[in-house]
Formats: structure tokens, C-alpha cells, sequence
């Protein structure tokens, strides 16, 4: 259905992908997994024919092809109208209601703007968009960011429902479980196919290390004995070539030892060869230990912030309707909900984002306040670094955050707009990490962000000592970092 062969694609100098072979078949469901800036969203565009490969060829036998990519439509349209404009025939509007019911929205959704919708329901007017065109192939970039638990398991029984076949780039370990056939890994511009779902490739991953680390010390094992054998048998010859005899024996002495000498030689030279043609073993990587620090602590009793009957309304529609908490010392509100319910407006409410439409929100004396949003709307001019520096940390100071992040030197120094969405999350979260705050808000933390990096965050929010507002749909994630209270919104308000 479709086949990416030999597909290569450098950027400033450096293969993203080298030679990537993947094939896709009716009935296949596979899971596309990597660290950030591996170059998985630029394979899912290129299979899309959004962006050319360097080299390579990409053939989908007249397939219709459907893309949905990271980041979701955001203009000022209204829902109707962004659908209708993707229609292939504009006079089948008809297929609209049937779209968005595929994709479990209801008709009614169409007058809303765009711009108003949540993070979830972006995702889903993406997906009824694609059905559109009504592709056999999907390529799905990370559809699970911002979808509630409700959203998530409609969207595994969607995909287990697709009769042709899914190439899904995520960070959801459930998900992978639940709806892949194979698995592909994407490291240093290479595929490597795994069977089975993401359990079955965690499984045969531990395999693969635990064969290269036998592999690597048998090679080391015998490189030594090699190099042992060659230097004996130098010294042997060396020795042969000195050794002193009686005058009337020194002819047939000087004879055998220059016959002795040339064979130890021979050996050694042997040896040598066998060594040079000893095939390397590259050393297992070691699993590097990351911690990151969060820095911040308010006593106790401290007010950190109070919110007194909020609302606010986006053009006439009531989003958030007499919502009032308290968050004293080191609290952990979670603010749950179903996607549109208003979780990330009353985050931005707080944050001082935006203005309620009526109550307040109060923040305690001298409170810092830092906030994380899931939709990246700033503007990042400059290399990391650049961005980094904004901060006021020092430069070793923003190359220890990043990394303790796993964004590389190199990354760093990169250009903004060079970085994977992934790249940039853990951008914005190293500068705000950089100074100590008392009340940390944040909207979908771990949208973007590999699962190794997750964890990381999680230690690392542990250990804080301030304060934390949080939404976010990874239940892992709020039993981790251990929440104190909940605050759960009921849609419409």
C-alpha cells in the first residue's frame, strides 16, 4: 500500500534518515518510536509527500493517503469551514456530519471557532478532516497529545477498526500496546523492525542489549589474548635472535636461530593479521543516569494562590463557570476533566493568561509563578541557547538544564526553528525550570516528550518543593508526582 525505499534526508549536512526501508500493508498498525529529533516527523512527511526525500523513492499504488501532523489546526475558522474546505468535492457537505461522527464529535460542533476548541478536539477535527479524502493509509503524528482517557480509548478502537493500515509516531506505551502489529525504532537515520507491540519490543530489546554486551566482552577477550600472543611471540623471536652459542657451534647456532626467530615472526605476523581482520564489536551504550532538579520551596502555611468564582466565556460560550480552590505550601491540584471542558483556560486564568470574565484569581504574597502551556505560541528567535539565556542563567548553567533534559550540546546550539516539536518542549521546560519559582502551572507537561524524558520530569517534580497546578490526560504521570487534591470540570462549564 505504501513503501519508503532507500529513503534518505539530510539536513545541513547531517543524515535525519539514511537508506530507511518500511513497507506498509492492508491490516498493518505500526508504531514509529525515537527520541526526539530522530526524524520521525520528517519520515511521516515525507511519506505523506509533504516534504521530499534527498534520495529514495516513495510509492503508494494510487493509495489515498491521509496525514495528520503534530501540530492542529489553529486558525480563526470555524469548524464548518475548515472541514468544507477539505472536502475533495464541494458539493458532498453531507459528508461532514459523517466525519465528525466517525471521530465521536457531534454535529453541533461545527459553528464553533477553531481557536476555541481544546487540544483533544483539535486532534479529532484533524482526524474527521483526513476521513474526508477516505485514505486507506494513515500517518499519524503523535494523535494521542491532549486526548483525555474517554478520547484515548475511542481512538484505539478506531484504529483497531481502520481496514487498511496506520504508521503512528506516539509516546503512549498503552496506546502502542494495544493497536500495534510491529514495531519500528528510529536511531542515528536507521529503522529497526520489531515484531508485535511495544511490550514485545521492550522485551526484545533487553535481548539485544544483554546479546551485545556477551558479543562486545567475547570480542574484547579475544582482541587481549591476540595482542598478548603477537607481543609473546616478538619477544620469543627477539630472544631466539640473541641468544649466544660456543665459537665452534656459532655457524649451525646462527643457523637455527635465524630459522627460530623467522618463525615466531611468521606467528606474530599471522596473529596480526587475524587481529586486523578481527571483526569490531561496537561497546554497548551505558545506560546514562539524568535527574532533573526543580528548584523552589515555600513553607508550609503559605498562600500560594486562590481562585473566588471564576467564569469566562468565549464569544457567548460559558467555558468555566464559578470554579474556586486554594492551593496552600506544597500542594498538587489536578485539574481533570474530558477534552473542552476548560481545563487549559483555567490554567491560563491562573497564569494571569487571561482575564476572568467574572471572580478573581489572588496570588499569595511574593508568589513566582511559572507556566508551561501545551499549545507553544511564542515566538523562538535565535539558537537554544539564545532562548536559554533569556532566563538570566548562565550558559554552563543552560547546557546542564538541557541535558539533564536529554537535549544534546548540539541541539542547544541549533537554531529554534530547527528543533522537533519534542526539541522545543523540552526547550520551553529547561527555561522554565531554570529559575526557582513557588507555583508551577502546567497544561499537558509531557505532551511531546519521549518516555525516558517522562520519568526524568516526574523524579524530578518529586523532589520540588513548591506548589503545583496541573492538567494533563497521563494518569502515570499524576500518581507519580503525587497529587494532593483534584479539581474535576464538568463540560460547558
Amino acid at each position: 500500500m505504501l513503501a519508503l525505499h532507500a529513503v534518505t534526508k539530510e539536513y545541513d549536512g547531517l543524515a535525519v534518515l539514511d537508506n530507511v526501508e518500511l513497507t506498509l500493508k492492508p491490516g498493518d498498525v505500526v508504531g514509529l518510536i525515537g527520541a526526539n529529533g530522530a526524524g520521525k516527523s520528517t519520515l511521516l512527511q515525507i511519506a505523506a509527500g509533504v516534504v521530499e526525500p534527498g534520495r529514495g523513492t516513495v510509492t503508494t499504488d494510487g493509495e489515498a493517503v491521509g496525514y495528520l501532523p503534530q501540530r492542529q489546526p489553529d486558525a480563526h475558522l470555524r469548524v464548518e469551514a475548515y472541514l468544507t474546505n477539505l472536502l475533495p468535492w464541494p458539493d458532498e457537505a453531507y459528508r461532514l456530519e459523517i466525519a465528525l461522527a466517525k471521530v465521536g464529535l457531534g454535529y453541533e460542533l461545527k459553528s464553533r471557532w477553531l481557536d476555541e476548541l481544546s487540544g483533544g478536539q483539535k486532534t479529532r477535527v484533524g482526524l474527521a478532516g483526513l476521513l474526508l479524502s477516505n485514505p486507506s493509509v494513515l500517518l499519524l503524528d503523535e494523535p494521542t497529545n491532549n486526548l483525555d482517557s474517554d478520547s484515548l480509548d475511542w481512538l484505539i478502537g478506531f484504529i483497531r477498526r481502520f481496514e487498511g493500515a496506520a504508521l503512528m509516531a506516539s509516546h503512549d506505551r498503552r496506546v502502542l500496546d494495544l493497536v500495534t502489529t510491529q514495531v519500528v525504532e528510529l536511531a542515528h537515520g536507521r529503522l529497526a523492525h520489531y515484531g508485535g507491540n511495544y511490550s514485545f519490543y521492550l522485551d526484545q530489546k533487553a535481548i539485544e542489549r544483554a546479546a551485545q554486551a556477551v558479543k562486545y566482552q567475547t570480542y574484547r577477550t579475544e582482541q587481549k589474548q591476540l595482542k598478548q600472543a603477537i607481543a609473546q611471540k616478538r619477544a620469543m623471536a627477539d630472544k631466539a635472535g640473541r641468544a649466544s652459542a660456543p665459537d665452534n657451534e656459532k655457524m649451525i647456532t646462527h643457523y637455527l636461530q635465524d630459522k627460530v626467530s623467522r618463525l615466531y615472526h611468521k606467528d606474530a605476523k599471522t596473529m596480526t593479521k587475524r587481529l586486523e581482520r578481527l571483526p569490531e564489536v561496537q561497546r554497548p551504550a551505558p545506560d546514562r543516569t539524568y535527574t532533573v532538579t526543580v528548584s523552589g520551596q515555600t513553607a508550609a502555611a503559605k498562600l500560594i494562590v486562590a481562585a473566588e468564582n471564576l467564569a469566562f466565556a468565549y464569544n457567548g460560550h460559558e467555558v468555566i463557570e464559578d470554579v474556586s480552590f486554594e492551593i496552600r505550601g506544597s500542594q498538587r491540584l489536578g485539574i481533570l476533566g474530558a477534552n473542552g471542558a476548560g481545563k487549559s483556560t483555567l490554567l491560563k486564568l491562573v497564569a494571569g493568561q487571561l482575564q476572568p470574565s467574572r471572580g478573581q484569581v489572588r496570588l499569595g504574597q511574593g508568589v513566582r509563578l511559572g507556566y508551561y502551556s501545551q499549545e507553544a505560541t511564542e515566538v523562538m528567535l535565535g539558537t537554544g541557547l539564545d532562548y536559554l539565556r533569556t532566563s538570566g542563567a548562565s550558559v554552563q548553567a543552560c547546557y546542564d538544564m538541557a541535558l539533564s533534559l536529554r537535549l544534546s550540546p548540539g541541539a542547544v546550539r541549533q537554531l529554534c526553528s530547527q528543533l522537533s516539536y519534542g526539541g522545543l518542549a523540552k526547550l520551553r521546560f529547561a527555561a522554565l525550570l531554570l529559575q526557582p519559582v513557588d507555583l508551577l502551572v502546567l497544561d499537558e507537561p509531557t505532551n511531546h516528550l519521549e518516555i525516558g524524558v517522562r520519568h526524568d520530569l516526574e523524579a524530578g517534580l518529586q523532589q520540588y518543593g513548591g506548589a503545583i497546578v496541573v492538567a494533563s490526560h497521563d494518569a502515570y504521570f499524576l500518581e507519580r508526582i503525587g497529587l494532593t487534591d483534584a479539581l474535576t470540570l464538568k463540560s460547558g462549564g
